[in-house]
């Protein structure tokens, strides 16, 4: 999967709306890893009818292998070593490993500098505690304040660094590290994204977790498929050795692969959660969506051609072109040209040989053809390794009745799809580019919430984005999984949270950030960015919220409950799903009432029942109380500021997730408080009229 992070973006003050941002260089790592000439290793899954005897096999062979869940094997071998294991009996099937990477998108001037809390008005004793939140992400800081406790203790539990995943093999740790891990080119994306899902609150700062006191797992990842899939089987047996709910984010991902749920990853990560009760993973959906990555077309007629046309990029041109027939057999052809000043020109041989990469197959799992090409750019420039007015073409054709879906691969560095001549040129779009497409899992999409930021280089940032709508970047449904994808949005941009101040360009002056933290002669501080990476958080927070009032929630449960509360609005529309939304955005009160219910319908008593008794959403014409718990008596009153009782309630018994609705149409203007009173408690509340 590739990481979907939130690219900081380099922006001068008051730049003009509309304009292109230029991402760091610290993402062009993915690239580098694709051609990374140091590693010695190819990272392979395997599918295997004995895992546990494949693994055996490989670790007495001098291999690292390491079988996780039913039927896999995660492995390294020596380059070149997938065709010396491929057709070996109880090797049903191997792949390469992909390579995610960070869906943050940019750090641009639409964020504002408020704390990050999704339930914007929700007053609630429900923290996280009791529940793990772990991070499989990079560029942490690993003792931030964000993740100490009131008395300056670690909430982080558990660490493990992966950055040598495929080179060193390491093991989990409770152990805190000092400093900062290996990715400081990562622009510390983990620290601001464990900041958003549980960060911590600091007396006089704004900026913190919607889990403030859940338990951390930090995970330094490599974003190899194999190696995160590794990461979901520990967190899951953690969690089960600990006795406490858990859920997972990867602010990660990539756009190969049919996109219909059938890669070994998405597969692994459903079966993960149907192992238990009290375990969910949440995905950011990518930041795709005003990429021309994606087309597709029906032929009409057998042996119809079709023309794709690809603009060259830093890193050349990457492709998968993906048939729609599952039945294990060819539909397609396809032939490679140049394409400039409206002439195709055919590719020799040894140019074909020396700069082109190329693969036409049957995709074991989908049972769909796949035929993959990667061009180097010096096959398109003879004179410079950048630019070049040549583009890549393929022509294809195909059986009648054969539907294809062609993506390009990193929109960043290996290019887009670009806008042909004629009609004879598949045109492009931002379709089915959701980089995730788990059918379990919770896939999130991005809106505004924020457009304007005070900085510490003293300037204040603008950008003309609507507050409440998509962002421009959150990646578009609906993918080819029995469901559509996303399945749920959440603010996204702009994001303040933690930042590391270990990543490698980092000022204490910069324009980012927003807030600082000094404490034992230590200085944090606090950032801005914006991607599907931090709306994944901002659900991954909500549901440890949800785990902790019912920690026996099933990730199908959580998502019908995500899903079924989600809020509509102006935005969203009212239609039940749409491509950036999803089913709408997401709602921390109506998803804690529906958690608490289903609590009291299983007739489960949590031990990690909140402290304080009603859980509180102010509106503006009212209050909603939620009983996080049963009681055997309570009563609602409302006083003016002088003690006069305007409006009193006795409600005698009550069950958990019981919500009562006071009207406050009635009241004059004034200031007023609201009182809650059951055995043991009285919960007030100043509010104006």
């Amino acid at each position: 999967m590739a990481v979907l992070m939130a690219s900081a973006v380099v922006m001068t003050a008051n730049a003009a709306d509309g304009n292109r941002v230029n991402r760091r260089l610290a993402s062009m790592q993915r690239m580098a890893a694709r051609v990374d000439t140091t590693s010695t290793s190819d990272v392979v899954i395997i599918t295997a009818e004995n895992p546990k005897a494949v693994a055996d096999s490989l670790t007495r062979a001098g291999r690292y292998a390491k079988a996780v869940g039913k039927n896999t094997v995660t492995a390294w071998l020596p380059k070149g070593g997938m065709k010396e294991i491929k057709g070996r009996k109880g090797f049903r099937r191997v792949e390469k490993s992909r390579r995610n990477h960070i869906l943050t998108d940019v750090v641009r001037e639409e964020t504002g500098a408020d704390k990050v809390h999704s339930g914007e008005g929700l007053d609630t004793p429900f923290t996280g505690k009791g529940v793990i939140v772990g991070i499989i992400d990079e560029g942490f800081e690993w003792g931030h304040i964000a993740f100490k406790d009131s008395t300056g203790a670690s909430r982080v539990k558990r660490t493990w660094n992966r950055s040598e995943y495929g080179k060193v093999s390491t093991s989990p740790t409770s152990e805190v590290p000092s400093g900062g891990d290996d990715f400081i080119h990562a622009s510390g994306h983990g620290t601001h994204v464990a900041g958003i899902a549980a960060g911590s609150k600091v007396s006089g700062h704004d900026y913190y977790g919607i889990a403030p006191e859940a338990d951390l797992v930090l995970i330094s990842s490599s974003f190899e498929d194999a190696e995160m899939m590794e990461d979901i089987e520990y967190l899951l047996a953690y969690s089960d050795s600990v006795g406490m709910p858990c859920v997972v984010n990867i602010s990660a991902g990539n756009y190969y692969g049919p996109h219909d749920g059938t890669v070994k990853a998405e597969r692994f990560t459903d079966e993960a959660l149907g192992v238990k009760n009290g375990f969910m993973v949440c995905y950011a959906a990518g930041n795709a969506g005003n990429e021309n990555i994606h087309a597709q077309h029906t032929f009409t007629k057998d042996n119809e051609t079709v023309y794709v046309l690809f603009d060259n990029a830093d890193y050349g041109v990457e492709t998968e072109i993906w048939s729609q027939t599952a039945d294990s057999a060819n539909h397609l052809d396809y032939q490679i040209f140049t394409y400039e000043n409206s002439r195709f020109s055919s590719v020799s041989d040894s140019k074909r040989k020396n700069y082109v990469e190329e693969e036409n197959y049957i995709d074991a799992a989908s049972k769909k053809q796949c035929i993959y090409i990667y061009a180097d750019t010096r096959l398109l420039t003879s004179t410079s390794r950048f630019g070049s007015d040549k583009q890549l073409s393929v022509a294809i054709s195909g059986d009648k009745g054969t539907t294809i879906h062609v993506w390009s691969g990193d929109p960043d560095y290996t290019g887009e799809i670009a806008e042909g001549p004629d009609s004879t040129f598949l045109k492009p779009d931002d379709l089915n580019s959701v980089a995730n497409n788990s059918e379990k899992a919770l896939i999130v999409g991005a809106y505004t919430t924020k457009t304007q930021w005070d900085a510490a280089d003293g300037n204040s940032y603008t950008f003309k984005d609507q507050k409440g709508d998509y962002v421009y970047f959150s990646s578009s449904g609906p993918s080819l999984t029995k469901t559509p994808k996303p399945d749920i949005s959440a603010p996204g941009s702009i994001v303040a949270s933690s930042i590391s101040k270990y990543y490698d360009g980092f000022s204490k002056k910069g324009q980012y950030v927003v807030d600082k933290v000094t404490k034992d002669g230590e200085t944090y501080y606090y950032e801005v960015m914006e991607g599907t990476s931090m709306a994944s958080p901002a659900v991954t927070g909500t549901v440890a919220l949800w785990l902790q009032a019912n920690p026996n929630l099933s990730a199908e449960q959580i998502k019908e409950i995500a899903i079924t509360t989600a809020r509509k609005d102006e935005y969203t529309g009212d239609s039940i799903w749409s491509r950036y939304f999803g089913y709408g955005k997401i709602d921390v009160y109506e998803g804690l009432k529906a958690a608490l219910q289903a609590a009291d319908e299983a007739g489960i008593v949590s031990v990690y029942d909140a402290e304080k008794p009603v859980t509180l959403q102010k509106e503006s014409g009212s209050w909603k109380v939620l009983f996080n718990s049963a009681q055997t008596a309570a009563s609602i009153a409302i006083t003016a500021i002088n003690g006069t009782v305007v409006s009193s309630q006795s409600l005698g018994k009550v069950n958990k997730g019981e919500e009562r609705t006071i009207n406050l149409d009635f009241l004059p203007h004034g200031t007023y408080i609201i009182s809650i009173a059951t055995p043991g408690d009285i919960t007030t509340r100043k509010f104006i009229k």
